[in-house]
């Protein structure tokens, strides 16, 4: 077992300031940091800056669209059920398409977005409830893109537009033969130790691809952009574009706003709009989760775009006398 990439990203930036560190568990990736006297011990992107009451409410979704909502921010509607029964009645509530997600998860695990009928709505469901075995989410589908914002001391430092795994097709390979190629690239790699994460065949790649009238056999013709997923994690093989820079100066103070009201001084916020550049209209966009532990390696290695030191911000955060 080794570090992930944001503790390394973190150990590296340290280094630079006359920050030690030790590695207390890889298993559980725990750092302590040391500057003089004083040493603060983190995980990934989690340190003493985030309160007990963040992390409950970003492991129990709909306790994140509760406060959002108190405080005016656009939630999509969202119905916690038990059974699949009640999903049912749920999705047929909020209308379809919905999207189905575990009440307590991470990395897109068990999340399926545009469930347009019932048999996909049962599939989603089982995969949801298997993430943990508590209630499953069924709620509104927000169209557009897929967008992390990560915010650090109540200021938002680094957008990234993500973007579903994919790949261009040459002409001759099939499908298959595509993701196992690039699957060879060295930026990719399992789960969080490099840039990218290797792409992962599975139903919900083979489902999306028959919603296309494609199988992992068909060979595009050149230069097609396939995608396979819908969701556009990281974790499962998705790419970042950095579009700090683009977006909109009034959603910038929305989403530092949004942090402020959750007291969260080191989160990533997960958005969906139809545009970044332009303000946001309460029917265009929603909070889709916020994230206690973000993963910072999108901002500092995005696919397209300016990289963003996401780890200095944070050290600068914890050891202001050592980092400037």
């Amino acid at each position: 077992m080794s570090i992930t990439i944001t503790n390394k990203l973190i150990i590296e930036e340290a280094e630079k300031h006359g920050i030690s560190h030790e590695i207390l568990s890889e298993k559980h990736n725990l750092i302590a940091l040391k500057h003089k006297d004083k040493e603060i011990i983190t995980r990934r992107a989690v340190t003493p800056a985030s309160s007990a009451v963040l992390f409950y409410t970003a492991n129990h979704k709909d306790a994140t669209y509760e406060i959002l909502n108190h405080y005016g921010f656009s939630v999509p509607k969202t119905i916690a059920v038990p059974n699949i029964v009640e999903a049912k009645d749920a999705a047929k509530k909020i209308g379809y398409p919905v999207v189905v997600k575990p009440e307590d998860g991470a990395h897109g695990e068990g999340v399926t977005i545009n469930v347009a009928d019932e048999e996909m709505l049962r599939i989603s469901y089982m995969e949801a409830f298997n993430v943990n075995q508590k209630d499953v989410l069924i709620q509104r589908f927000i169209p557009g893109d897929d967008y992390r914002v990560l915010v650090v001391d109540y200021k938002v430092l680094a957008i990234a537009k993500r973007v579903p795994c994919n790949i261009v097709a040459d002409g001759k390979s099939n499908i298959e033969d595509l993701i196992e190629n690039e699957n060879q690239n060295p930026l990719r790699g399992k789960g969080h130790q490099k840039a990218m994460t290797s792409i992962v065949l599975d139903e919900h790649v083979e489902q999306f691809l028959k919603s296309q009238n494609l199988t992992l056999k068909s060979i595009p013709d050149d230069g097609e952009q396939i995608f396979l997923r819908e969701n556009a994690n990281l974790s499962t093989g998705g790419e970042a574009y950095d579009v700090t820079d683009m977006a909109h100066k009034d959603n910038i103070k929305i989403l530092e706003n949004m942090s402020k009201a959750l007291n969260a001084r080191v989160t990533g916020i997960d958005i969906r709009c139809t545009d970044i550049s332009k303000k946001f209209d309460d029917d265009d966009y929603a909070v889709i989760e916020t994230n206690v532990s973000p993963g910072i390696r999108m901002h500092h290695f995005p696919s397209r775009g300016k990289s963003r030191n996401i780890a200095k911000a944070i050290l600068e955060l914890l050891f202001p006398e050592a980092v400037s």
